[in-house]
């Protein structure tokens, strides 16, 4: 257990009153354990008890360190070591001298023994003029005060004598908890005495190493850390956790303290693939109260003994027995017991001279090992461990195996008990009794002879157990009467009603004495369904049935072999579960009863289509739906009704679910409803010369057209001036657009004829008011072989250096006239030679 004492400062302190200072009456640079403080001329007195704070035990030496000081003064450093609010007492004062300047003072303070647990102050002050007191008011010079925790030496670390429950592995076994574990399953437990609480404290940081003997830390997941108010691990407050530790790792947590004793506890949570004989070491290092960190004096674990020894087991689901195989251990059993059954905890016997046998112990004493030991020579019935007993002396003498249950049996509730023994084969005698006993108390009194008690679970009489090479089984129900929270095991029977019989008179040991293992007591299942009849929705599916506790097996008639299951039935149906462990099995039986959707008309919710802008009402009718919920986006005018409009700016899918409240099933449908959008463009307005026609095209992907002519083509040839509109229709949505065409010739001079071996020889044009201009000639094959957009431009009759032939060329002028906007004139141009 790691002990730490924390005591607060309750004293009220005079003030110093220091009218003047100067660079000459520094407390400067002082150094004592924590407390590293620089400061120079802090001009009179600095309170700093609530910053700087030093841990000390009572006992020990400790460094101080003041200085350089700055200049010829007297220092003066006192400790309230009694916490009384002064420093007149005779061991208080700890430094008295005048000193000259740049001196430094190192001495090494000797903690007294009796001095009080908890926060007192040290004061330093240095001055000016002459040896001043505590409290004394001067005119030069300078005073600190810091708070000093003195926490006591026996401040040390020893490791439980209780181990964190083991995992479970193998056929049958329930992997390890990741839970909140059981009773008295604590890794380390840490103690805080906060003896003089006068404020809320809040431990903050817990800093712990791995680093010792442990053997494999990547079977941790995770540790967690708890706290309690008493000193036993029950319910408990998880205080914090950290996943994964790796060697050294702190836990934070903000749990508040209570005044007096304060119980912190470290478990683990270990994967189900940890191997026998792994061993989880920790160790507490510091641990932080109100932002100062405690340093217990001694942090090593003992090399020779197991925080954690993970079995190895296949026991049954649902074993109240804590190491029912006497696989763990605090410390390898070192010989034959003489005063404490101590090694395969909890386990303990009235006596004290109980076995334990295990395999760690080959190759030492050779006289616990497995499967030698003094007695005998027997396997273990599994793992590596089992205990041994004397069941019959001549005097009476017995022996016993009892430990605690890890919880209390109920009232009524029948449990499967099992228990393994071989007789060892040194043992001379032979008998008939073996027996187990359940009780709300334990029966470890210190008793000599025969236990008093009448076991519930017991061999034949008269059948005497004789057999030296196997493990025999005995096993029963035990009904419990509610509360038992021991078992015994042994020979509850005296000499005269034990029979007995010298089958092996050359042995070496003159009694009975046999090997047990594998003690088993498990609950048997109970499962009832009573009043869990369901039902579900048609088409919906339900997930039922229970974890039940202590079951080994499920078997549901539809073959699954979880524990629940999701079933989605069509029409009303009877679900079967079998549960099983090693005692019994149980049958119970769910009905899921299947109730209908409400009806919905669908007709109505036909997809469909509108023209953009349009709106229509759309509606769901039926007759058995009590609501209706309708999804979409913000294009419906009502979201609750049957038949809101819709009005969508695009094509839109609307959802809707019905609901009958008499069954509370609902059920669903959609429509989409395609918004038609009716483009149609003739393009922008336009000035074309009289004798050029212009054709207006609509596009041809209409069902019919309407022009402002009355002309029902795709395309009229426009030759006069005026405006001209279009009507069009697509799936009975309609588009239009319009257009002014302005039929004039401005003052462009285009030329016709040039003649190369003439004055006209040069092909250019000419006009007014044209602000840009595009020019393109073309041969009669297609082919531009002139373009300019310059009006100063002219063709030469040259192609690519040639003279081009002589024949009728095409030419188009597009410009843009200031005033008038597009204009394009086509024609024939003649090239003579």
């Amino acid at each position: 257990m790691i002990l730490f004492s924390v005591t607060y400062l309750h004293a009220q302190y005079c003030n110093v009153v220091i009218t003047a200072s100067d660079a000459t009456t520094g407390v400067t640079d002082i150094s004592f354990e924590q407390i590293n403080r620089t400061s120079s001329a802090d001009e009179g007195y600095v309170d700093r008890t609530a910053t700087d704070t030093a841990v000390v035990a009572r006992g020990g030496y400790y460094r101080f360190t003041l200085g350089p000081i700055p200049g010829p003064e007297t220092v003066r450093v006192w400790f309230d070591w009694n916490q009384d609010g002064d420093f007149d007492d005779a061991d208080e004062k700890i430094f008295d001298e005048e000193l000259p300047g740049s001196d430094q003072i190192d001495r090494d303070i000797l903690i007294p023994t009796t001095a009080q647990l908890g926060a007192t102050r040290l004061r330093i002050r240095s001055d000016d003029f002459g040896f001043w007191n505590s409290c004394d008011t001067t005119t030069l010079g300078e005073a600190e005060d810091f708070t000093i925790m003195i926490v006591d030496q026996d401040m040390t670390y020893r490791s439980s004598d209780v181990r964190q429950k083991v995992c479970q592995i193998g056929p049958g076994a329930t992997g390890c908890f990741t839970t909140v574990p059981a009773s008295n399953t604590e890794v380390i437990s840490i103690e805080i005495d906060m003896e003089y609480l006068l404020n809320p404290s809040v431990a903050q940081t817990f800093s712990f190493d791995m680093t010792g003997t442990t053997t494999n830390l990547a079977n941790i997941t995770r540790a967690n850390l708890w706290y309690t108010d008493v000193d036993t691990f029950g319910i408990t407050i998880l205080a914090g956790t950290f996943l994964n530790p790796n060697g050294a790792f702190s836990i934070t947590t903000s749990q508040v303290l209570q005044t007096g004793l304060n119980y912190f506890w470290l478990t683990f949570d270990i994967t189900d693939d940890a191997v026998s004989g792994d061993i989880f070491d920790a160790a507490c290092n510091t641990i932080q109260i109100d932002g100062i960190t405690f340093t217990p004096a001694n942090t090593s674990q003992p090399s020779t003994c197991r925080i954690i020894d993970v079995s190895e087991t296949y026991g049954p689901t649902g074993n109240v027995v804590p190491n029912y195989s006497f696989e763990e251990y605090d410390c390898c059993p070192p010989g034959i017991n003489t005063n404490t059954l101590h090694t395969p905890y909890p386990w303990t016997d009235p006596l004290g001279t109980s076995d334990h046998y295990h395999s760690c112990n080959n190759g030492l004493s050779g006289t616990v090992g497995v499967p030698d030991n003094q007695q005998g020579n027997q396997l273990a019935m599994h793992g590596d461990g089992y205990c041994g007993i004397i069941l019959y002396h001549q005097f009476q003498a017995r022996e016993y195996l009892i430990t605690p249950l890890e919880q209390p049996l109920e009232a009524g509730r029948n449990y499967c008990v099992s228990l393994y023994y071989s007789k060892a084969n040194k043992s001379q005698y032979s008998i008939d009794r073996i027996g187990a006993f359940f009780s709300s108390f334990d029966t470890d009194t210190n008793l000599v002879n025969v236990l008093p008690y009448t076991p519930q679970i017991e061999t034949t009489p008269g059948v005497i157990l004789s057999d030296t090479s196997n493990w025999t089984q005995l096993s029963g129900t035990y009904t419990a009467v509610g509360g038992e929270r021991y078992i015994t095991i042994g020979n509850f029977y005296d000499n005269a009603n034990t029979t007995f019989v010298q089958d092996n008179p050359g042995a070496t040991y003159n009694w009975a004495y046999y090997y047990f293992d594998n003690v088993t007591v498990v609950p048997e299942p109970i499962i009832s369904f009573a009043q869990r009849d369901t039902s579900v929705c048609l088409n919906d599916s339900i997930t039922i049935g229970e974890e039940i506790e202590d079951v080994a097996s499920y078997l549901w008639s539809t073959g699954d072999t979880t524990p629940f299951i999701t079933v989605s039935p069509d029409d009303t149906t009877t679900y079967y579960l079998e549960i099983n462990n090693i005692c019994s099995s149980d049958t119970d039986s769910i009905n899921v009863f299947v109730r209908q959707l409400p009806s919905l008309i669908t007709e109505p919710l036909i997809d469909t289509a509108i023209c953009l802008g349009d709106s229509l009402q759309i509606q769901a009718i039926s007759p058995s739906a009590s609501s209706f919920i309708w999804k979409s986006d913000n294009s419906l005018s009502n979201l609750f009704i049957n038949n809101p409009i819709a009005k969508p700016l695009e094509t839109t899918m609307y959802y809707i679910s019905i609901i009958d409240s008499s069954t509370n099933c609902n059920n669903a449908d959609s429509l989409s409803v395609e918004t038609i959008t009716v483009s149609v463009d003739l393009g922008v307005d336009t000035i074309t010369c009289e004798r050029i026609p212009l054709i207006l095209d609509a596009g041809g992907d209409f069902d019919s057209y309407l022009w402002s002519t009355n002309e029902i083509t795709s395309f009229i040839t426009v030759t006069d001036s005026g405006t001209y509109s279009i009507y069009v229709l697509k799936s009975g949505c309609e588009g239009s657009d319009t257009v002014n065409i302005s039929i004039s010739c401005p003052s462009i001079f285009v030329p016709n004829v040039i003649k190369l071996s003439g004055t006209n020889n040069l092909f250019r044009i000419r006009g007014e008011r044209i602000e840009d201009v595009r020019v393109r000639i073309f041969d009669r094959w297609g082919k531009m072989i002139f373009e300019a957009t310059d009006i100063n431009d002219t063709w030469d009759g040259m192609i690519n250096g040639k003279p081009a032939n002589q024949e009728t060329y095409v030419y188009i002028v597009d410009a843009t006239l200031e005033g008038i906007g597009f204009f394009q004139q086509r024609g024939n141009l003649t090239l003579i030679k």
